[in-house]
């Protein structure tokens, strides 16, 4: 009886013990794995041999097991689609043997990185048991040398035997795990070595291949996190990825880099990118330009910049004018914005003339090259090119801005609207709003203006 209550204790302690999944990656850095315990809470992973809690995977709804894997190991999609594959996915999904389905899966294996795109494109990927076994199958493809499920003292290698899994059940396990890796990189300071594993990390998951979309914003978190060291030696790696041979990747690092870096500090691959000789690259680190205050790389950019508005590509040309006009007030490049405002072609007068502004003060008095500009486009009949004109003539003062925009208080915009009459109530010369009120209501046919132009004229005369 006493060895019959032995053996259930035993069964029970080996049985009731976490099982754990534990990977042996060729290379792996002792700074990173450490770096690693800081995200993956003790539920999800031994703190001292790194090994994956099992139990929580198998209580963690499907689309968290590729989150989870993903963050722990760099997965890649772009290898060759492989109808031999599909096929050996199919019987796996159909087979209910344990033992069979380890030998379909050696066979898929035998395959290589080719089999990891039909891994993207199978049909059944979420079924609960095909997601963890398309997830070993990527890790084991991705470079780790053997895997292993533990239970109790005994390890049973991947290829030879292993204990059946159970029903996974749903739970947000991973999902808590995911939110404070996403948390960790978030956080507004980092220590140096912190940034070094993010820099690595983003470097080694974009060789490794393409990621989803959820794994690119964190990569893009990542490099964002590196920006704000403000270490061009740093975030130098980043530029073997900017490289007109993957324009989809280039311009979303450009976006990362370019659209969250500090106003004070100008990276140098932005730079580089501003001299290639690759068009796209070149426009696309324009877009991430204005607002330069970086005092030591100021000149280097005006001259690099300049440099695009003397070329002859008129579509760079055009995108350098704005850039010296708001950051250098390049009197130069202003009056070429001003000409193509009113000779262009039609969507480049709109955007010249949405541009038209000075870039120190949202409310100086204009100039009679300015007037003649914007009081040219408001006369066109194009309804976009009108609203461009009327909203830049909101940006300056003067007696002939006021003459000018009393039209426009019915202006389909409510915002424009409302600009509109705050500058005519609000303008230091009361007597010629009044004065031009009076002139235009008489000069107009359109009842619904007129309506407007009373109203203000009443609420002006008390």
């Amino acid at each position: 009886m006493k060895n019959i209550l032995l053996g259930l204790v035993l069964f029970c302690f080996f049985s009731c013990m976490p099982k754990y999944l534990h990977l042996h990656l060729i290379n792996e850095d002792s700074n990173e794995l450490n770096l690693r315990r800081k995200i993956l809470p003790s539920y999800f992973m031994n703190q001292d041999t790194f090994k994956i809690n099992m139990d929580s995977i198998l209580n963690a709804s499907v689309e968290n097991i590729e989150i989870l894997t993903q963050l722990c190991y760099p997965i890649r999609y772009d290898s060759l689609y492989d109808d031999t594959v599909e096929k050996l996915l199919l019987e796996l999904i159909e087979e209910p043997n344990h033992k069979r389905q380890i030998k379909i899966v050696n066979r898929i294996i035998a395959y290589g990185p080719k089999a990891l795109t039909s891994f993207r494109h199978f049909k059944f990927q979420n079924d609960p048991k095909m997601s963890f076994w398309l997830e070993t199958m990527r890790i084991l493809l991705l470079g780790t040398s053997t895997i292993y499920y533990v239970q109790g003292q005994n390890e049973y290698t991947f290829g030879l035997s292993r204990i059946p899994l159970g029903e996974v059940n749903y739970s947000s396990t991973l999902s808590r795990t995911a939110d404070a890796f996403v948390q960790w990189v978030n956080e507004e300071k980092h220590e140096p070595i912190e940034l070094i594993y993010f820099r690595n990390f983003v470097v080694s998951s974009l060789k490794t291949g393409k990621p989803n979309m959820y794994f690119q914003n964190l990569l893009g978190r990542m490099v964002t996190a590196t920006l704000k060291a403000k270490d061009d030696e740093l975030i130098a790696p980043y530029g073997q990825f900017i490289d007109e041979q993957n324009m989809t990747l280039t311009k979303k690092m450009l976006y990362n880099i370019g659209a969250e870096r500090d106003h004070k500090f100008y990276p140098d691959l932005l730079l580089e990118a501003l001299k290639s000789s690759n068009k796209e690259i070149v426009k696309t680190a324009l877009d991430w330009t204005p607002n330069i205050w970086d005092e030591n790389k100021k000149e280097s950019v005006h001259r690099a910049v300049t440099d695009l508005f003397n070329a002859s590509d008129e579509e760079l040309k055009f995108e350098a004018s704005t850039v010296l006009w708001y950051d250098f007030e390049d009197q130069k490049a202003f009056d070429y914005i001003l000409l193509q405002a009113k000779t262009g072609d039609l969507s480049r007068r709109i955007s010249a003339t949405y541009n038209i502004k000075n870039p120190n003060n949202w409310s100086n008095q204009i100039t009679d090259d300015v007037y003649d500009v914007l009081n040219y486009n408001l006369k066109d009949s194009n309804k976009e090119l009108k609203s461009a004109a009327i909203q830049a003539l909101l940006k300056y003062k003067g007696d002939k801005v006021i003459t000018a925009i009393i039209p426009f208080l019915t202006h389909y915009y409510q915002y424009v609207r409302n600009e509109v009459k705050k500058m005519l109530t609000s303008y230091e010369n009361r007597a010629l709003v009044i004065e031009q009120l009076k002139s235009q209501i008489s000069n107009t046919e359109d009842e619904i203006l007129k309506s407007e132009m009373q109203a203000l004229l009443f609420n002006l005369s008390k």
